[in-house]
């Protein structure tokens, strides 16, 4: 389980106030822990059981977090947040690559803006089924 609140906003002010006003609301049960990351007009804050699987980063060169675990077709072990960050810098913002996993993720560059993805569920294809 995990909550979490992304916030890109030129007005700091504004930023942390909103920011304020919900990091106490993130953990909706008790044990819960929050953590958060910040790098300009970036803002991430989350509350998940402490085993929960988080990979996070913010530097000048912007920041990511991956709630979860997504896993790239060519391999077997999950990306870190370091290697989502690169991965989507480099790629289309119309074709960003599909992760198997459980997962939610964010990408912010300071230049290119917010790129936020998560897992699909259900079958991948384009037919579409009627009720």
């Amino acid at each position: 389980m995990a909550n979490f609140v992304v916030v890109v906003d030129p007005d700091a002010e504004r930023r942390w106030q909103f920011i304020n006003y919900i990091q106490p609301l993130l953990p909706p049960v008790d044990g819960l822990i929050t953590h958060s990351c910040t790098i300009g007009n970036f803002h991430a804050s989350w509350a998940v059981n402490r085993n929960a699987p988080i990979s996070w980063v913010a530097d000048a060169e912007g920041a990511a977090v991956i709630w979860g675990d997504a896993i790239p077709s060519h391999q077997s072990y999950p990306l870190d947040s370091q290697a989502l960050r690169l991965l989507w810098k480099e790629s289309s913002p119309t074709a960003l690559p599909a992760f198997d996993g459980f997962y939610a993720a964010v990408a912010y560059h300071p230049d290119l803006g917010l790129t936020v993805s998560a897992d699909h569920l259900g079958p991948q294809n384009s037919s579409t089924q009627e009720a």
